[in-house]
Protein backbone atom coordinates (compact mmCIF):
# COMPACT_ATOMS: atom_id res chain seq x y z
CA UNK A 1 0.00 0.00 0.00
CA UNK A 2 1.18 3.52 -0.78
CA UNK A 3 1.83 6.10 2.18
CA UNK A 4 0.44 9.34 2.35
CA UNK A 5 3.65 11.61 2.10
CA UNK A 6 3.01 14.90 3.64
CA UNK A 7 6.00 16.25 0.95
CA UNK A 8 3.88 15.25 -1.69
CA UNK A 9 0.70 17.19 -0.24
CA UNK A 10 0.03 20.12 -3.04
CA UNK A 11 -2.38 23.27 -3.07
CA UNK A 12 -4.71 23.65 -6.14
CA UNK A 13 -7.16 26.50 -6.25
CA UNK A 14 -10.04 27.46 -8.93
CA UNK A 15 -12.15 30.25 -9.00
CA UNK A 16 -16.04 30.00 -8.11
CA UNK A 17 -18.53 31.23 -10.60
CA UNK A 18 -21.41 30.51 -7.96
CA UNK A 19 -20.41 30.59 -4.10
CA UNK A 20 -20.01 26.95 -3.01
CA UNK A 21 -20.53 25.68 -6.42
CA UNK A 22 -17.47 22.94 -7.24
CA UNK A 23 -14.93 24.13 -9.83
CA UNK A 24 -12.01 22.52 -11.92
CA UNK A 25 -8.94 24.01 -9.28
CA UNK A 26 -6.70 24.80 -12.06
CA UNK A 27 -4.07 27.19 -10.41
CA UNK A 28 -1.33 25.77 -8.57
CA UNK A 29 -0.44 27.79 -5.09
CA UNK A 30 3.42 28.00 -5.35
CA UNK A 31 4.19 30.90 -2.52
CA UNK A 32 1.31 29.88 0.01
CA UNK A 33 0.94 26.67 2.05
CA UNK A 34 -2.27 25.90 3.51
CA UNK A 35 -2.83 23.53 6.50
CA UNK A 36 -6.30 21.86 6.37
CA UNK A 37 -8.61 21.73 9.81
CA UNK A 38 -11.80 19.78 10.00
CA UNK A 39 -14.32 21.82 12.34
CA UNK A 40 -17.19 19.92 13.92
CA UNK A 41 -19.75 21.47 16.52
CA UNK A 42 -21.17 17.68 18.15
CA UNK A 43 -23.08 17.66 21.30
CA UNK A 44 -22.75 15.19 23.52
CA UNK A 45 -25.17 13.55 26.15
CA UNK A 46 -24.81 11.67 29.35
CA UNK A 47 -27.85 10.74 31.36
CA UNK A 48 -28.42 11.28 34.87
CA UNK A 49 -26.64 8.01 36.62
CA UNK A 50 -23.83 7.56 34.42
CA UNK A 51 -20.29 8.71 34.52
CA UNK A 52 -19.91 8.14 30.50
CA UNK A 53 -21.91 10.25 27.45
CA UNK A 54 -23.90 7.69 25.90
CA UNK A 55 -24.32 9.25 22.81
CA UNK A 56 -23.14 12.30 20.09
CA UNK A 57 -24.66 14.30 17.51
CA UNK A 58 -23.04 16.43 15.08
CA UNK A 59 -24.64 19.61 13.81
CA UNK A 60 -22.47 21.27 12.27
CA UNK A 61 -19.13 20.95 9.90
CA UNK A 62 -16.70 22.70 7.92
CA UNK A 63 -13.27 23.34 7.54
CA UNK A 64 -10.95 26.00 8.28
CA UNK A 65 -7.42 26.38 6.63
CA UNK A 66 -4.26 28.27 8.35
CA UNK A 67 -2.30 30.15 5.25
CA UNK A 68 1.12 31.19 5.21
CA UNK A 69 3.93 32.09 2.97
CA UNK A 70 6.08 34.10 0.94
CA UNK A 71 4.53 37.53 -0.42
CA UNK A 72 4.74 37.69 -3.96
CA UNK A 73 2.83 40.47 -6.01
CA UNK A 74 1.72 37.72 -8.02
CA UNK A 75 -0.25 35.48 -6.25
CA UNK A 76 -1.39 37.71 -3.27
CA UNK A 77 -4.64 39.15 -6.22
CA UNK A 78 -6.06 36.04 -4.99
CA UNK A 79 -6.27 36.08 -1.51
CA UNK A 80 -6.67 39.88 -1.93
CA UNK A 81 -9.62 39.42 -4.23
CA UNK A 82 -11.00 36.61 -1.64
CA UNK A 83 -10.93 39.00 1.43
CA UNK A 84 -11.32 42.40 0.12
CA UNK A 85 -13.80 41.85 -3.05
CA UNK A 86 -13.17 42.33 -6.48
CA UNK A 87 -15.08 44.74 -8.33
CA UNK A 88 -16.14 44.23 -12.27
CA UNK A 89 -13.69 45.65 -14.82
CA UNK A 90 -10.60 44.58 -12.58
CA UNK A 91 -7.73 44.88 -13.36
CA UNK A 92 -7.39 47.33 -15.42
CA UNK A 93 -4.66 46.58 -18.57
CA UNK A 94 -1.93 49.10 -18.90
CA UNK A 95 -1.26 47.63 -22.82
CA UNK A 96 2.12 46.99 -21.91
CA UNK A 97 2.21 43.74 -20.29
CA UNK A 98 1.26 45.14 -17.00
CA UNK A 99 -2.24 45.17 -15.42
CA UNK A 100 -3.29 47.08 -12.07
CA UNK A 101 -5.86 45.62 -9.48
CA UNK A 102 -7.42 47.69 -6.98
CA UNK A 103 -9.10 46.51 -4.00
CA UNK A 104 -11.49 48.94 -2.17
CA UNK A 105 -13.82 47.43 0.48
CA UNK A 106 -16.50 49.38 1.38
CA UNK A 107 -17.83 50.90 4.13
CA UNK A 108 -21.82 51.15 3.21
CA UNK A 109 -22.05 48.29 1.01
CA UNK A 110 -21.46 44.23 0.42
CA UNK A 111 -18.37 43.56 -1.27
CA UNK A 112 -18.05 41.16 -4.26
CA UNK A 113 -15.50 38.61 -2.51
CA UNK A 114 -14.57 35.97 -4.42
CA UNK A 115 -15.12 31.95 -3.33
CA UNK A 116 -12.95 29.24 -3.87
CA UNK A 117 -12.92 25.12 -5.10
CA UNK A 118 -9.47 23.97 -2.81
CA UNK A 119 -7.91 21.06 -3.83
CA UNK A 120 -5.17 19.28 -1.41
CA UNK A 121 -3.23 16.08 -1.75
CA UNK A 122 -1.62 13.91 -4.22
CA UNK A 123 -1.64 10.91 -6.40
CA UNK A 124 -2.31 8.65 -2.87
CA UNK A 125 -5.37 10.39 -2.00
CA UNK A 126 -6.91 13.79 -2.30
CA UNK A 127 -9.73 16.36 -0.76
CA UNK A 128 -11.52 19.27 -1.29
CA UNK A 129 -13.43 21.81 -0.10
CA UNK A 130 -15.91 24.08 -1.60
CA UNK A 131 -17.16 28.37 -1.12
CA UNK A 132 -13.54 28.90 0.28
CA UNK A 133 -12.78 32.62 1.16
CA UNK A 134 -10.05 34.10 2.71
CA UNK A 135 -11.00 35.41 6.27
CA UNK A 136 -8.23 36.80 8.05
CA UNK A 137 -5.06 38.19 6.45
CA UNK A 138 -2.06 39.83 7.82
CA UNK A 139 1.24 41.11 5.86
CA UNK A 140 4.65 41.23 7.77
CA UNK A 141 7.28 42.91 6.42
CA UNK A 142 10.32 43.49 7.92
CA UNK A 143 14.38 43.84 6.72
CA UNK A 144 14.60 39.96 6.86
CA UNK A 145 11.91 38.85 4.96
CA UNK A 146 7.74 40.17 3.69
CA UNK A 147 5.36 36.71 4.54
CA UNK A 148 1.63 36.17 4.09
CA UNK A 149 -0.02 34.01 7.05
CA UNK A 150 -4.55 34.48 7.67
CA UNK A 151 -6.69 31.99 7.71
CA UNK A 152 -9.97 30.49 5.59
CA UNK A 153 -13.10 29.36 6.09
CA UNK A 154 -14.99 26.55 3.46
CA UNK A 155 -17.83 23.78 3.33
CA UNK A 156 -17.28 20.60 4.51
CA UNK A 157 -14.42 18.36 3.09
CA UNK A 158 -14.92 16.12 0.34
CA UNK A 159 -12.62 12.98 0.66
CA UNK A 160 -10.75 10.67 -1.86
CA UNK A 161 -11.44 12.78 -4.86
CA UNK A 162 -9.62 12.80 -7.84
CA UNK A 163 -7.18 16.41 -7.87
CA UNK A 164 -7.83 18.44 -11.08
CA UNK A 165 -5.32 17.65 -13.58
CA UNK A 166 -2.11 19.45 -15.02
CA UNK A 167 -3.48 23.08 -13.06
CA UNK A 168 -1.37 26.37 -14.32
CA UNK A 169 1.06 27.37 -12.11
CA UNK A 170 1.84 31.26 -11.79
CA UNK A 171 4.74 32.86 -12.10
CA UNK A 172 6.81 33.86 -9.09
CA UNK A 173 7.52 37.33 -8.71
CA UNK A 174 9.15 37.63 -4.62
CA UNK A 175 8.52 40.99 -2.87
CA UNK A 176 11.61 41.68 -1.50
CA UNK A 177 12.49 43.49 1.73
CA UNK A 178 14.98 45.50 -0.63
CA UNK A 179 11.46 47.02 -2.39
CA UNK A 180 9.47 48.28 0.87
CA UNK A 181 9.49 52.19 2.27
CA UNK A 182 6.87 53.55 4.40
CA UNK A 183 5.42 56.80 4.49
CA UNK A 184 3.12 58.84 6.76
CA UNK A 185 1.17 61.94 5.71
CA UNK A 186 -1.55 64.16 7.08
CA UNK A 187 -3.51 64.06 3.99
CA UNK A 188 -3.78 61.65 1.47
CA UNK A 189 -3.05 63.63 -1.57
CA UNK A 190 0.27 64.27 0.90
CA UNK A 191 1.60 60.93 0.79
CA UNK A 192 2.70 61.25 -3.17
CA UNK A 193 5.10 63.48 -1.81
CA UNK A 194 6.27 62.51 1.29
CA UNK A 195 9.46 60.94 2.76
CA UNK A 196 9.94 57.72 3.71
CA UNK A 197 10.19 56.84 7.15
CA UNK A 198 13.80 56.41 8.24
CA UNK A 199 14.32 54.04 11.35
CA UNK A 200 10.83 51.78 10.72
CA UNK A 201 11.82 48.73 11.64
CA UNK A 202 8.91 46.19 10.97
CA UNK A 203 5.36 46.38 9.92
CA UNK A 204 2.57 44.58 9.71
CA UNK A 205 -1.05 45.35 7.68
CA UNK A 206 -4.10 42.87 8.98
CA UNK A 207 -7.70 42.28 8.26
CA UNK A 208 -9.54 39.74 10.19
CA UNK A 209 -13.10 38.44 10.94
CA UNK A 210 -14.31 39.29 7.29
CA UNK A 211 -16.79 37.08 7.05
CA UNK A 212 -19.22 34.64 9.44
CA UNK A 213 -21.25 31.43 8.52
CA UNK A 214 -24.98 30.80 8.71
CA UNK A 215 -26.16 27.65 9.10
CA UNK A 216 -30.49 27.29 8.12
CA UNK A 217 -32.63 24.15 8.86
CA UNK A 218 -32.22 22.34 5.76
CA UNK A 219 -31.29 19.31 5.40
CA UNK A 220 -29.97 19.62 1.70
CA UNK A 221 -27.08 21.12 3.71
CA UNK A 222 -24.45 19.50 5.09
CA UNK A 223 -22.26 22.21 5.68
CA UNK A 224 -22.75 26.36 6.19
CA UNK A 225 -25.54 27.94 3.65
CA UNK A 226 -23.79 31.15 3.12
CA UNK A 227 -21.43 33.99 4.41
CA UNK A 228 -22.41 37.14 5.71
CA UNK A 229 -20.19 40.20 5.83
CA UNK A 230 -18.97 41.04 9.81
CA UNK A 231 -17.41 43.59 11.43
CA UNK A 232 -14.02 43.78 10.57
CA UNK A 233 -10.82 44.38 12.50
CA UNK A 234 -8.21 46.63 10.80
CA UNK A 235 -5.17 47.02 12.22
CA UNK A 236 -1.78 47.97 11.04
CA UNK A 237 1.70 48.19 13.48
CA UNK A 238 4.66 50.19 12.98
CA UNK A 239 8.05 49.20 15.05
CA UNK A 240 10.01 52.73 14.69
CA UNK A 241 13.00 53.88 16.80
CA UNK A 242 11.38 56.05 19.37
CA UNK A 243 13.63 59.05 18.16
CA UNK A 244 11.90 62.65 17.23
CA UNK A 245 10.03 60.59 14.08
CA UNK A 246 8.61 57.45 16.36
CA UNK A 247 7.67 59.35 19.66
CA UNK A 248 5.57 62.09 17.24
CA UNK A 249 3.16 59.60 17.12
CA UNK A 250 2.39 60.52 20.71
CA UNK A 251 0.90 63.77 20.10
CA UNK A 252 -1.08 61.92 17.17
CA UNK A 253 -2.66 59.74 19.11
CA UNK A 254 -3.56 62.04 22.21
CA UNK A 255 -5.17 64.44 19.81
CA UNK A 256 -6.97 61.74 18.10
CA UNK A 257 -5.87 63.04 14.73
CA UNK A 258 -5.94 60.66 11.54
CA UNK A 259 -2.79 60.22 9.50
CA UNK A 260 -2.25 58.24 6.04
CA UNK A 261 0.10 55.71 6.18
CA UNK A 262 1.42 54.01 2.96
CA UNK A 263 3.10 50.91 2.70
CA UNK A 264 4.85 51.05 -0.64
CA UNK A 265 6.64 48.16 -2.63
CA UNK A 266 8.52 48.84 -5.78
CA UNK A 267 9.94 45.44 -7.48
CA UNK A 268 11.54 44.79 -11.23
CA UNK A 269 10.00 46.22 -14.20
CA UNK A 270 7.87 44.64 -16.00
CA UNK A 271 7.78 46.65 -19.28
CA UNK A 272 10.33 49.66 -19.93
CA UNK A 273 9.39 52.23 -16.43
CA UNK A 274 6.45 49.75 -15.37
CA UNK A 275 7.84 47.82 -12.02
CA UNK A 276 6.09 45.33 -10.20
CA UNK A 277 4.49 47.25 -7.52
CA UNK A 278 2.38 46.91 -4.11
CA UNK A 279 0.77 50.53 -2.55
CA UNK A 280 -1.45 49.57 0.81
CA UNK A 281 -3.20 52.87 0.99
CA UNK A 282 -5.18 53.34 5.06
CA UNK A 283 -6.41 56.03 6.75
CA UNK A 284 -5.29 55.51 10.23
CA UNK A 285 -5.49 56.50 14.07
CA UNK A 286 -3.46 55.39 17.28
CA UNK A 287 -5.34 52.19 18.97
CA UNK A 288 -2.50 51.74 21.22
CA UNK A 289 1.46 52.55 22.30
CA UNK A 290 3.61 49.36 22.92
CA UNK A 291 6.10 49.15 25.34
CA UNK A 292 9.41 50.40 24.75
CA UNK A 293 12.29 47.56 23.99
CA UNK A 294 15.47 46.78 22.63
CA UNK A 295 15.29 46.20 18.68
CA UNK A 296 18.76 44.88 17.27
CA UNK A 297 20.01 47.83 20.10
CA UNK A 298 17.69 50.53 19.03
CA UNK A 299 15.49 51.97 21.54
CA UNK A 300 11.93 50.93 19.65
CA UNK A 301 8.10 51.29 20.01
CA UNK A 302 5.31 49.96 18.62
CA UNK A 303 2.49 51.45 17.53
CA UNK A 304 -0.62 50.16 16.56
CA UNK A 305 -2.86 51.56 14.34
CA UNK A 306 -6.63 51.09 13.53
CA UNK A 307 -8.07 52.14 10.12
CA UNK A 308 -11.28 54.80 9.86
CA UNK A 309 -13.33 55.61 7.24
CA UNK A 310 -12.18 59.11 6.46
CA UNK A 311 -15.10 61.44 5.26
CA UNK A 312 -13.26 63.09 2.37
CA UNK A 313 -11.06 60.52 1.10
CA UNK A 314 -14.19 58.23 1.34
CA UNK A 315 -12.08 55.29 1.97
CA UNK A 316 -10.71 53.39 5.11
CA UNK A 317 -8.70 51.36 2.89
CA UNK A 318 -6.86 50.67 -0.60
CA UNK A 319 -4.81 48.18 -1.72
CA UNK A 320 -2.81 48.68 -5.93
CA UNK A 321 -1.24 45.64 -6.93
CA UNK A 322 0.52 45.75 -10.32
CA UNK A 323 1.62 42.62 -11.72
CA UNK A 324 1.72 40.37 -15.20
CA UNK A 325 -1.27 38.60 -14.42
CA UNK A 326 -4.62 39.47 -16.37
CA UNK A 327 -7.27 37.27 -14.57
CA UNK A 328 -8.00 35.55 -12.28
Amino acid sequence: MAERSSIFQTVQIGVEANHGVAVSANRKLQSVGLSTAMKTDIKKFRPAGSKFPTITALGKEWVEHSLSGQLTYTEIVYLFASIFGLDAGQPTDNLDGSFTWLFSPKANQADNFVTFTIEQGGSVRSQRSTYGLVKDLTLNFSRDEATVEGGTLAQALEDNVIMTAAPSAIDLVPVLPTHICIYLSDTFAGLDAADPLQRVLSCSYSMSDRFGAIWPMNRNLNSFGAVVETEPKPQLKLKMEADAEGMALLNTMRGGSTKFLRIEAVGDEIAAGVPYELVIDTAVQVEEPGEFEDADGLYAIEWTFTAIQDSAWNKATQLSVTNSISTL
